[in-house]
């Protein structure tokens, strides 16, 4: 894996700035609902995809 060195960026210059990001994964959370007369309950359970899927979007700064 990669390293990288994450340093803070000013507030003040970076605030309101679409940084782009790209990622891969392999798994994902799914969730399981389970029922009663009185109550239910959810349960996030990790599962693997089929094959991994890679991802990219802008993420807001501040």
């Amino acid at each position: 894996m990669n390293e990288y060195k994450i340093i803070p960026l000013p507030k003040s210059e970076w605030k309101g700035t679409p940084i782009m990001m790209r990622y891969t994964t392999e798994e994902y959370f799914d969730l399981e609902k389970t029922e009663s007369t009185d109550s239910f309950s959810v349960k996030m359970v990790k599962k693997k995809f089929d094959t991994p899927i890679d991802g990219d979007g802008a993420v807001g700064f501040g």
